[in-house]
């Protein structure tokens, strides 16, 4: 039996596909403590890992709002500040709480820099998980500042990357870490490095090595809090909209679906999330069905189209059931996922400004009249299954760290060289 320190950033999309794989290890007879912020307590427990608690200075809301006005490079530089903060308040709160205790493993999400010292502080393996698209020479995921970028915005921006690099640097240095360029912060591979998609929908996905395990989508059955009518959903084919935990602050979109589909054939599942208000969007259709969160598994099993915001976790579950896709991007990487599901004919693009009632009705139509679309999203799903999902991670999380051990067996009994 081996133990695992986990840790990521308190945020749905990175944090579900790694409690799927922590719940596998503990069926397997692993042990697992996760750190992550008090909202997550219940879904950890539930792993049957053990939960530890940290009060986090990550504000999504915020970053979400300040990066929509922001270029690529400015959104980089936000974020990458923000998780050095994070990480700088976080070391020393686990070390101490640690009081000395070294793990077998441990598992971080690609975002969570203090996974990644951790383990270097403690000489222990490593394993990161990507929750959304892998990087390498031949894939950035974030595109550089234009040519033409004002010479005093760029100086800004020069100035913040260096001192995003000192901050680093001086981090690395009080825990005697070989410092390193904060761009690695997003594109360091571990030797076992999981990625949550198949290969086929990596950009780019045949220049990944060895490093890179393209495992599929690690979904964990998730319990039912929603008390959703599901035995109201009849026989009529189901439209299923939603923009996820993080963008849904979007009372127009919600109300310009409500009018593109009112009193139409299709029964309509609407997720909202908590920041609008039944108020904010007026009367609901008798075909709508609208709630702030809704059971999205039980939902996509019975879902004939979905329309969401390209984030990878609701994508990567929609075509685990086979669902096409009517992606309706917010950010820079949901516009990546939105033109990946197009270029893989799965789906279809609306860009957030082209959203109009009568754009989402010939959109929806499209798609339905459009069976070849159904056929690839179909042999999507196959490719999916055929990854191994949380068995396959699992799986490799077990070799890894076996073959690592046997090696420090190894060598820890080889003959000393000399007399």
């Amino acid at each position: 039996m081996s133990t695992y320190l986990c840790f990521n950033i308190p945020q749905h999309g990175n944090v579900n596909p790694t409690l799927a794989i922590v719940q596998g290890l503990i069926t397997r007879g692993e042990q697992a403590t996760y750190y992550l912020t008090p909202e997550f307590r219940d879904p950890i427990e539930a792993t049957g890992a053990l939960f530890r608690s940290y009060t986090s200075s990550l504000d999504f809301n915020a970053m979400i709002a300040a990066m929509g006005s922001q270029s690529s490079t400015e959104r980089y530089l936000t974020l990458s500040e923000n998780i050095l903060q994070e990480c700088r308040a976080l070391l020393p709160h686990i070390l101490n709480d640690l009081q000395g205790l070294r793990p077998d493993g441990i598992i971080y999400g690609q975002a969570a820099l203090w996974g990644r010292l951790l383990a270097q502080i403690m000489h222990v393996p490593a394993i990161s998980v990507r929750s959304s698209y892998a990087i390498n020479q031949y894939f950035q995921l974030f595109a550089p500042s234009p040519p033409t970028l004002e010479p005093e915005k760029a100086e800004q921006n020069r100035q913040r990357r260096d001192s995003i690099n000192d901050q680093l640097n001086s981090l690395c240095r009080e825990y005697h870490i070989t410092p390193f360029d904060f761009t690695d912060i997003f594109s360091y591979a571990e030797p076992l490095t999981l990625v949550t998609m198949p290969r086929t929908f990596q950009y780019a996905g045949n220049s990944f090595d060895n490093r890179f395990k393209f495992v599929g989508p690690c979904i964990l059955p998730r319990k039912d809090n929603t008390h959703f009518p599901l035995e109201h959903l009849g026989n009529h084919p189901l439209l299923y909209i939603s923009l996820g935990t993080s963008f849904n602050n979007r009372p127009k979109f919600y109300q310009v679906c409500l009018n593109a589909f009112a009193n139409t054939p299709w029964q309509v599942v609407m997720a909202t999330g908590t920041q609008v208000t039944r108020a904010e969007l007026g009367p609901i259709p008798e075909n709508f069905i609208v709630q702030p969160y809704v059971p999205q598994l039980e939902i996509l099993a019975r879902t004939s189209i979905f329309i969401n915001h390209g984030g990878m976790n609701s994508t990567m579950e929609a075509l685990s059931f086979g669902v096409p896709l009517i992606s309706v991007p917010q950010i820079q990487e949901h516009e990546l996922t939105a033109r990946r599901v197009v270029e893989l004919g799965l789906g279809m693009e609306l860009g957030p400004e082209l959203v109009t009632a009568e754009s989402l009705q010939m959109a929806v139509a499209n798609i339905a009249h459009q069976p070849e679309i159904r056929m690839r999203t179909r042999q999507m799903q196959h490719i999916i299954a055929e990854t191994g999902g949380v068995h396959a991670a699992v799986d490799a999380i077990l070799q890894y760290l076996h073959t690592r051990q046997a090696y420090r067996h190894v060598t820890s009994f080889a003959p000393k060289s000399g007399f």
